[in-house]
């Protein structure tokens, strides 16, 4: 009831995309005629919904535990608190696989980058909408959903280029910058110097790259990435110094 036709349309592209992407065997098993629509999907997702959400430790063992999920607008939006493993696993690996079954009539997969947001920053209407809302039900039909994506944030490396930056260089507005990213700040990085080339015989030389140091955020494409740097306290060391951004996925 909250969506829109533009919803819909992004939605549907959305989930046609994640089908041709899935695997033979996957198509398989969820053929053309178990799909449903856009339209069809978010008419059945009214309310709180279970979401087995899988996260990942710091050493690759996989964690899955139920979470009530909401569906608005064409995302999932489940809660959780910063002191959570499950948040700690999501900031450090903002990987995330959760699925939505009903026995064998309903199923839902879904894989994605998170985004970390509060109520107030979602959508508009997004604090009038009714977790209470009653379910639809689709008897005697099987149906299937795979979506590759979510919100669409990426992760993207931040190259800082330039001469080496002098000793006594203030660090003035970094804490600042690192506060207002908030959780789209994936990894601060660390300085970097000294850089060498490594060639396959064994020798080196000085590289002619000139890197100071990188970090981590996460961005939904690159004109978000310039809207996240645009105001970036190392702009303001001169004209020889620049910011890098790199895809990480």
């Amino acid at each position: 009831m909250y969506e829109t036709h533009e919803d819909h349309v992004w939605l549907q592209s959305l989930l046609d995309r994640s089908y041709r992407r899935a695997g033979e065997h996957l198509r398989s098993i969820t053929t053309p005629a178990r799909r449903i629509s856009a339209v069809d999907l978010c008419d059945l997702l009214p309310g709180v919904q279970i979401l087995e959400v899988a996260t990942v430790t710091a050493d690759g063992r996989p964690r899955v535990a139920p979470v009530d999920g909401l569906f608005f607008r064409g995302h999932f939006y489940f809660g959780s608190s910063r002191t959570s493993l499950r948040y700690r696993h999501l900031h450090a690996r903002p990987r995330v696989s959760a699925v939505h079954t009903r026995g064998e009539e309903v199923s839902v997969v879904v894989h994605g980058t998170p985004w970390v947001c509060k109520i107030e920053e979602g959508y508009p209407n997004f604090a009038s909408f009714n977790p209470g809302a009653k379910r639809a039900t689709r008897p005697g039909r099987s149906t299937n959903a795979i979506i590759h994506g979510g919100r669409n944030m990426g992760r993207f490396m931040l190259l800082y280029v330039g001469p080496a930056t002098p000793a006594n260089a203030s660090h003035k507005g970094w804490p600042e910058w690192f506060a207002k990213l908030g959780d789209r700040l994936i990894d601060r990085g660390s300085p970097m110097a000294n850089g060498l080339v490594l060639r396959t015989d064994g020798s080196t030389r000085g590289s002619t790259t000139h890197l100071n140091g990188y970090s981590i955020v996460q961005a939904e494409d690159v004109k978000d990435v310039l809207s996240v740097v645009k105001d970036h306290p190392y702009q303001a060391l001169g004209g020889e110094y620049s910011i890098e951004a790199y895809s990480l996925d």
